[in-house]
């Protein structure tokens, strides 16, 4: 009879160091950024000669997107929203309210330090719109863009004088889901 209960007590221990890891390495996915966009934010805005009077920053790490899926888990969603929440794991974004516009130069001087810095750490730009003082560009960690894994992007936009640059973590498939949907159902 003892020896039943060391082994059921040994295989719970088990069970909660295993679990422990688990939440662990879920708790440090969780914290990682999808790219470091601080320094490349500053770099960024560095190529651009003129002043910001708005500046608005705002991190979203991967255990805040989690406690909002749990949430919407548990209650009925506008099923967009819950796309969104679904594809979502961490993002940053960055908008900033420039005080002039820049001139073509800047912006290309800006889309080539992307390309230099994101190129480096095996990112690459899969999209480019340059319409007079309009702007997007946006990337893709190469690693990312295998089915079942979280796509990274980096995406930047320039919209006459207001720069905005997001970088974001999550999986496509609720989105892919979401549009088949749509359009099976003739909404899209």
């Amino acid at each position: 009879m003892l020896a039943k209960v060391l082994f059921v007590a040994g295989v719970l221990i088990l069970f909660l160091v295993i679990a422990g890891l688990v939440a662990g390495v879920a708790v440090l996915r969780s914290l990682r950024q999808p790219i470091q966009t601080s320094e490349l934010r500053s770099d960024l805005l560095n190529c651009l000669a003129v002043s910001r009077t708005t500046d608005v920053e705002i991190t979203l790490p991967g255990w805040v997107t989690t406690l909002a899926r749990v949430g919407a888990s548990v209650s009925h969603i506008d099923p967009q929203l819950n796309a969104a929440l679904q594809t979502l794991h961490s993002g940053q974004i960055g908008a900033y309210e420039l005080a002039e516009c820049p001139s073509r130069s800047e912006v290309l001087d800006m889309l080539s330090v992307a390309d230099a810095k994101l190129g480096t750490e095996g990112w690459t730009r899969l999209v480019t719109v340059l319409e007079n003082d309009e702007m997007i560009a946006v990337y893709a960690l190469d690693s990312s863009l295998c089915a079942g894994k979280p796509i990274e992007v980096f995406v930047v936009v320039m919209d006459h004088c207001d720069l905005v640059m997001v970088a974001a973590s999550g999986y496509a498939e609720p989105l892919f889901e979401l549009a088949a949907s749509e359009l099976r159902d003739g909404r899209l």
